[in-house]
């Protein structure tokens, strides 16, 4: 953020306790907005406000009242990229579908919460309607979440989905305790979640918990976005104002057609991302987020776009009061 408002001509002030960003070139000013992740009764979830539950910062923007269907409802994201013509899952939403290879999810959870699964079959597990449970295809490939400022990708993360590899002695569920505490131990109820949510993975491809792969086996044990399996080393950081590789023309070009899902009026200035999977050859869309935690990749385009604003736009653009004078 410093280095984009320095390369952008601001002038940075961060305000001691609400954390505002104030950025100033001559008489203008902007204030950003902070956002926080906090895990409020054990649920994750973003805040405006730097509470006690409050676990990690998530940037600043210069508006956070955004929001449109696509990106508050998964099913209503599918619906509409479909028409787009995006490349979505299959997906079903009535308790009668007769689905193969499937997750359970619901329509307006995030962080990767509330996914169940993979089942071969949706009979495995009847959806709730009222609780806006859906099926999905499962996508077994790389997790991508995209960065867009408006209608352009700027950057990128591709996650591998968690994987242990077989040593020909140890079982399928010391493969996994052992991957969970390979960055920072973590608690005896939250391995013991982690490891029922990987037996279900493990049945998906007919194996169990207790079974000893093979030596140099590998084997798919986890798939959700966020899971503590995953590691920063199976992270890659994509640039998307640099990298010119062929195989991600498919992010630029969805970039426009994503972008057009949000209402008119509240287009401009808008940053957003878009997760998707990619199996090796195309990108099937999952969901979009208004309100995400902000790239530091993200900053050069945000401030830059805000410095060449009119000064007529008043929203986020905030004049220096006059000096006043001593009593």
């Amino acid at each position: 953020m410093r280095q984009a408002a320095l390369d952008a001509g601001f002038e940075l002030i961060i305000a001691g306790e609400s954390l505002q960003a104030l950025l100033r070139r001559g008489e203008r000013y902007w204030t950003l907005q902070p956002r926080f992740l906090a895990k409020v009764n054990g649920i994750a979830q973003y805040t405006p406000a730097l509470i006690d539950e409050v676990t990690h910062f998530a940037g600043w923007l210069p508006d956070r009242s955004k929001r449109w269907p696509a990106a508050s409802d998964k099913l209503a994201f599918k619906q509409w990229a479909q028409q787009a013509g995006l490349r979505v899952p299959a997906y079903g939403s009535s308790t009668s579908d007769d689905m193969a290879n499937v997750v359970v999810k619901q329509a307006a959870s995030s962080f990767g919460a509330q996914i169940e699964g993979p089942f071969r079959s949706s009979s495995q597990y009847p959806i709730e309607p009222s609780r806006s449970e859906y099926y999905e295809r499962f996508v077994d490939g790389e997790i991508f979440k995209v960065w867009f400022w408006n209608d352009a990708p700027v950057c990128a993360e591709r996650d591998t989905m968690p994987r242990v590899t077989g040593n020909g002695r140890a079982t399928f569920r010391k493969l996994i305790e052992e991957r969970a505490n390979l960055m920072q131990k973590i608690e005896p109820s939250e391995l013991s979640h982690q490891i029922d949510r990987c037996a279900v993975t493990l049945r998906f491809f007919g194996h169990a918990l207790d079974d000893v792969p093979d030596r140099g086996a590998r084997q798919l044990v986890e798939f959700r976005y966020g899971s503590p399996l995953m590691h920063p080393r199976g992270r890659l950081l994509l640039d998307m104002r640099t990298n010119v590789n062929p195989r991600w023309d498919e992010l630029r070009a969805a970039g426009p057609v994503l972008y057009s899902a949000i209402p008119t009026e509240s287009r401009r200035d808008t940053l957003f991302t878009a997760d998707a999977i990619y199996d090796g050859q195309h990108f099937w869309w999952l969901e979009m987020n208004s309100h995400p935690a902000v790239h530091p990749l993200a900053y050069p385009a945000l401030v830059a776009n805000l410095g060449a604003e009119p000064t007529s736009r008043s929203s986020s653009t905030v004049r220096q009061p006059a000096p006043q004078s001593a009593d």
